[in-house]
């Protein structure tokens, strides 16, 4: 394969892979709405429609660790081209990669497609499909608290912190949108009292420490821009990180049992 130098520079093949990679995590909500049908469905005997849509789903799955493997390989591929543009070889990866990307949307629509035609939704499938979300947003925002203690430790550049702390800000609000959609979908929900008492406890745990009280204190210590002010909160956010990861493994509970 060519390894002459294109015109392409690595910023832009960086830009092109992360815009590709945005792309396939817009699909998240189609992956959840698929695998809570499927965790309905894992104490019966799969019809043949059923079957069939689980072996697209297990494809689109396989093309979806195809892609991260290939991006990542990308992104390091990239970050060694010292001369700021990337060779023949390393832009063919980047074409390949967009191709894969275009294949998995279509592979998306088609499952959501055939979710909602083909197949018979059953309604604990809407209260399932919002614990998996939530778990989504619980391990976003515990993946920012690691690395919020990882710019304490000096392993992140200072200048990551509001970054990190922006972020964190985004996610919460996608957890109130879930919270809230939740709170509409359950009562039509219909579940066993026992059920419903642990779901309710578990959104109102979630919706208690999403945002810990002392969030805005972190985020106007990183604002003013004191490091000795930030390192205070190292103790608490590894208290922090243990908190989601209980949280996270209750919605788990619920969601597979």
């Amino acid at each position: 394969m060519a390894n002459y130098r294109t015109g392409m520079t690595v910023e832009e093949t960086l830009r092109a892979a992360e815009n590709a990679r945005e792309s396939i995590s817009r699909l998240s909500e189609v992956e959840q709405d698929v695998r809570a049908y499927l965790l309905n469905k894992r104490d019966y005997i799969l019809s043949e429609k059923e079957k069939h849509f689980k072996d697209r789903f297990k494809h689109f799955y396989a093309f979806k660790e195809k892609f991260e493997t290939r991006y990542k390989n990308l992104i390091s591929d990239a970050r060694k081209c010292e001369s700021g543009f990337v060779t023949a070889e390393i832009k063919e990866k980047k074409d390949e990669l967009l191709k894969i990307a275009s294949t998995l949307t279509g592979k998306a629509e088609e499952l959501a497609f055939y979710l909602k035609t083909v197949l018979s939704i059953i309604p604990d499938l809407e209260i399932i499909s919002i614990l998996l979300k939530l778990t989504t947003h619980i391990k976003a925002i515990q993946d920012i608290a690691n690395k919020l203690l990882q710019c304490i430790n000096g392993e992140y550049d200072h200048s990551h912190f509001q970054t990190f702390v922006r972020d964190w800000s985004e996610i919460s609000g996608q957890v109130h949108m879930s919270l809230a959609l939740a709170s509409v979908k359950l009562p039509l929900i219909m579940l066993e009292p026992q059920q419903l008492t642990r779901i309710k406890n578990l959104l109102t745990r979630i919706r208690a420490k999403h945002t810990p009280g002392w969030y805005f204190e972190l985020a106007d210590a990183v604002g003013g821009g004191v490091l000795d002010e930030m390192r205070s909160y190292q103790e608490r956010l590894v208290v922090y990180v243990e908190e989601l990861n209980a949280i996270g493994e209750k919605i788990g509970d619920i969601a597979y049992h």
